[in-house]
């Protein structure tokens, strides 16, 4: 049982730094448009530091997502390396969602 709740905690201090306590829903439905800029950052948690967004408490920050007005998101985050990146493609989509919901972090499963 240890070890599970080890492993929670490790996946937990590797999410991207995106944390709050509002929670917005995802989107179901629609279209939205959103300008979004990729800033490819060699230190994310640096960056993100930098502009004011949340870093964890322990590890590091791997990305985050910075609203410069409603319309304009920045994502701050290193490149994949490759096509088969899966985390590094993972964590820049993970971002782009932040960029069309907000914060949607601790948000159930919508049925």
């Amino acid at each position: 049982m240890k070890t599970l709740s080890h492993l929670a905690l490790a996946a937990v201090l590797l999410l991207p730094g995106c944390a709050g306590n509002v929670v917005d829903p995802i989107p179901q439905e629609g279209a939205m448009t959103k300008r979004i800029t990729w800033v490819v950052a060699e230190n994310p948690n640096e960056e993100c530091g930098r502009v004011g967004r949340p870093l964890l408490m322990y590890g590091k920050t791997l990305s985050c997502a910075d609203w410069k007005d409603p319309s304009h998101c920045v994502i701050y985050l290193r490149a994949p390396k490759n096509a088969d990146d899966r985390r590094g493609i993972e964590t820049l989509g993970h971002e782009v969602l932040h960029c069309f919901t907000g914060r949607f972090h601790g948000a159930g499963p919508t049925e």
